[in-house]
């Protein structure tokens, strides 16, 4: 028998049905494809399965990453990235020092940010931005364009979002921030809407001085258009309080047009024009061709003396040899251009190109160097293949890098490429030439070394994956500069008894070292709260051999709580160990706090211990405190940084990241869903209850829920027409709507469509069927209920009657409801006659019943009276 006391939803049993019809074709399609081992191609790839590296390619800004390092790599379940590659190809310099095991990296905002294993931090201009634990045991080889990092580092290095799709085999790295919760009160009815504004201060504290600076960041809508603006201010001992460090202002319309000003980067499809330029930049589309053109100054090479360097008092005290050293460029090469690109990302709106052709001239010159240049670019891709191709020819003078002074003609090439012959099996290529007078306009620019590098990429096991590359390289100016590695790595993922085990031999050649090799072992072990690892190095050289060898382990002591130790030992007697303990469990986690304690002895020095103290607090509005304190040999150390919003948002703006061509065709749904306690059509606020946490949808994709004030906003709606329509399964159970659940409305692109949404405590009514034998209407002693007949409202809710005759149809909305039996379940040859309590008695209305339902009560008393049907009575 059907509950008569609960609201009636036979519509629903369809959907329910064909829910787990859909469900039991899931299931047999998941059978299918994750087979025997329960593991997906997809899921393999995350995992460090035999497709982990070669399924995944990594893009950046949208474009492919090509040449011998643009490959991912799986080392004991983490993703690791090339990290020089990625760099240059958003037009960042990075340098790494294998010999200290240090990352610096210099942005083209001019931020500086450096990682060092040895403290297990990563800092952006002194601040720690991020603090790691088990970084010691990465691998530092000698070629900087081999180095591999995690994505977690790589991220806070470049200051990247970092987005892995293993549907699409794609990491993609993106600046910027990634979007958040689609809800905003802003409105497009005025010229300028900030969709984000930060900041960013460090202060860098040393026994010598101190260092700060400050970063300002802001994104948003200027007219029709996206505009980004980033400024860094810094200041430090000997220097000045505070100067101008950097800046740059870009804007982006939907027709194509860009413009860049301050400190930018130019010609980035073009790698011997590409250089930093304080001036100008912009770009406009003709056709199918883009057509930009840039001018300004660039670093020429000249570079003020570090402050540091310069003389000081008997009475001042040395420097700190850890502390940073700030250099400051001079622009002082005049520099100008222009090129056409075709193809590529930008081909046209809502399509990109697997090819790109770009061609150009630039003329610079400066104190140090003058030239004029011709130069052009070409990129491809596909699934199996990648080329990056690039020439120039020119007239130069001036100085080079390394001091020799050219005159006359010159011409280079760069040309790197990768093809997957097989699924498991890949080839990379890369060729650089450089004549003797070739020179870029901006020093430190790649015409400055002639290079071959060949190598191979092979996984034939899941848990196998090996590598051989040989690199030759010479400096075109330098005599004796030929160098030569040949690299041969294995990782080894035997999961029975070790996670992960890496191993990396390379022989090298330089003019310095006759020969000499350069041999690294890492072994790792996952259990259930224990991490365990090893790293053994072994270095020769045309001398010495020097070893190394490290022994760790990190145990999870609680859910939040962390204790990691290692010790080192090293040749002529060298010991070095650490211990620090972290958690991020105090004051409901918004506190994280770190303690760490080391020393170090050698032969040639002394017994030291150092000690260094981390924490990081949540503020309110968003804000975020970091400060790092450590007590060295040289002295004591203090990191500060102060991160957050200029200004407070419950949510982050969800058009940030989007171009400014689609920001045009994009529009906002808002409203509200309320209950209408004073059934006037309309919100008054006091009067009638918002309704918070309930689902509005748009064409079934797009959600979000409403707020305390049962307010919603669905952003980024393609422009057109659209369903908006309320998930009944979020509206409290004792509602109901009041009109249509979903409604039809015309989105215009930029502008706000608003529909609301009226609700209603829902009432319900009761009464009784039975046999009336004598027609009086009255229920008399011995006259027996019906069972199982079934009551249907007007409105399409029905119920049957229980053993007892008694039935309830709840679930409905205030106002009028018509009520009726359904005769189908009589008895048959019976009659039915409904009555209704009256205040002189009962009151018969016929075969209906017209009920007057109010909100959050229950109409009751409600009768079907059925009598036999009486004998036909015939007239002559």
């Amino acid at each position: 028998m059907r509950d008569a006391t609960r609201p009636n939803r036979p519509a629903l049993f369809t959907p329910m049905l064909k829910t787990a019809l859909v469900l039991c074709l899931l299931c047999a399609l998941c059978a299918a494809a994750f087979g025997r081992d329960g593991v997906s191609p997809a899921g393999a790839a995350a995992a460090g399965g035999p497709g982990a590296q070669e399924s995944l390619k990594i893009t950046v800004e949208e474009a492919p990453l090509t040449g011998p390092f643009s490959m991912p790599q799986m080392r004991g379940g983490r993703l690791f990235l090339p990290l020089v590659s990625i760099a240059r190809a958003l037009g960042d310099a990075a340098q790494v020092d294998a010999a200290v095991r240090a990352v610096r990296v210099l942005r083209q905002t001019g931020v500086r940010a450096d990682f060092e294993p040895a403290l297990n931090v990563v800092r952006e201009n002194g601040a720690v931005v991020l603090v790691l634990s088990g970084a010691a045991d990465l691998d530092f080889p000698p070629q900087p364009e081999a180095l591999m990092l995690p994505v977690e580092i790589v991220s806070a290095l470049l200051d990247v979002a970092i987005h892995i799709d293993t549907a699409a085999g794609v990491v993609s790295v993106r600046r910027g921030k990634a979007a958040s919760s689609p809800v905003s009160r802003a409105k497009r009815d005025g010229p300028l809407e900030i969709f984000d504004a930060e900041y960013d201060y460090g202060l860098d504290s040393y026994p010598a001085g101190f260092n700060h600076n400050l970063t300002l960041r802001a994104d948003g809508r200027l007219f029709d258009g996206r505009f980004f603006f980033t400024g860094n201010v810094a200041g430090a001992t000997g220097d000045g309080l505070a100067s101008f460090n950097t800046g740059g202002f870009s804007f982006e319309r939907p027709n194509g047009q860009r413009l860049k000003v301050g400190d930018v980067g130019v010609a980035g499809d073009l790698t011997f024009m590409s250089s930093m330029v304080r001036g100008g930049w912009a770009q406009i589309s003709v056709g199918g061709a883009r057509v930009s053109g840039f001018a300004g100054r660039a670093a020429g090479g000249l570079v003020e003396p570090a402050e540091f360097e310069r003389p000081v008092s008997q009475a001042t005290p040395e420097p700190d040899a850890g502390a940073p050293r700030r250099r400051r460029r001079i622009y002082d090469t005049r520099v100008a251009g222009a090129y056409l690109t075709f193809g590529g990302p930008g081909a046209g709106p809502r399509r990109s190109a697997a090819w790109q052709f770009s061609s150009g001239v630039m003329s610079f010159d400066g104190e140090s160097r003058r030239g004029r240049l011709m130069t052009g670019g070409l990129r491809a891709s596909s699934a199996r293949f990648g080329l990056q191709a690039d020439f120039g020819v020119g007239s130069f003078s001036g100085l080079q890098q390394d001091g020799v002074r050219v005159e006359g003609g010159g011409a280079a090439a760069d040309v790197s490429g990768s093809l997957n012959l097989r699924d498991n099996l890949t080839v990379q290529g890369h060729y650089t030439f450089n004549s003797k007078s070739f020179m870029a306009a901006q020093a430190g620019g790649p015409a400055s070394l002639n290079l071959k590098s060949f190598g191979v990429t092979w996984s034939p096991r899941r848990w196998l994956t090996a590598s051989v590359s040989d690199t030759a390289s010479s400096r075109p100016n330098v005599r004796d500069s030929r160098e030569r590695f040949t690299t041969a790595t294995f990782n080894v993922t035997p999961a029975r008894y070790l996670s992960n085990v890496f191993f990396s031999h390379t022989q090298y050649r330089t003019a310095q070292v006759s020969g000499g090799s350069y041999t690294l072992l890492n072994a790792s072990k996952t259990l259930s709260r224990w991490y365990l690892f090893a790293n053994v190095s072994r270095i020769k050289g045309s001398g010495d051999t020097y070893r190394h060898a490290q022994v760790g382990a990190r145990v999870r002591l609680r859910e939040s709580d962390s204790l990691q130790v290692s010790q080192t030992f090293g040749g002529g007697g060298t010991l070095a160990g650490t211990a620090d303990w972290m958690t991020q469990s105090l004051l409901s986690k918004r506190v994280s706090l770190g303690a760490g304690l080391g020393y170090g002895r050698s032969a040639s020095s002394p017994l030291s211990v150092y000690e260094r103290l981390n924490a990081s607090v949540s503020l309110p509005f968003k804000q975020t405190l970091q400060v790092t304190y450590g007590h060295l040999q040289s002295g004591p150390q203090l990191h500060l940084s102060l991160r957050g919003p200029l200004f407070f948002r419950r949510r982050a703006h969800a058009e940030a990241d989007l171009a400014a061509a689609e920001l045009s065709r994009r529009g906002r749904v808002t409203g509200r869903v309320y209950q209408d306690l004073n059934f006037n059509g309309r919100y008054d606020a006091g009067a009638d209850s918002p309704q918070a946490n309930v689902r509005v949808r748009v064409d079934g994709n797009l959600s979000v829920l409403t707020d305390a004030e049962g307010v919603y906003r669905i952003e980024n709606a393609q422009a057109g027409e659209h369903t908006v329509a309320l998930d009944l399964l979020s509206v409290r159970a004792d509602l109901t709507i009041l009109g249509e659940d979903a409604q039809t409305v015309s989105l215009g692109g930029g502008f706000e469509s608003v529909v609301d949404f009226r609700t209603a405590r829902t009432g319900r009514v009761a009464g009784v069927v039975w046999l009336d034998t004598d027609g009086d209407g009255l229920r008399d002693e011995g006259e027996q209920p019906l069972a199982d007949v079934r009551v249907v409202t007007s409105t399409g809710r029905d119920t049957l009657t229980n053993e007892d005759g008694q039935f309830v149809v709840g679930d409905l909305a205030p106002g009028a409801h018509v009520i009726v039996v359904d005769v189908k379940t009589l008895p048959e040859e019976s009659v039915v006659r409904a009555y209704v309590a009256a205040a002189q008695g009962a009151k018969e209305a016929g075969g209906s019943l017209q009920v007057l339902v109010a909100a959050g009560a229950e109409t009751g008393d409600v009768r079907f009276a059925v009598s036999p049907r009486p004998p036909e009575r015939k007239q002559f």
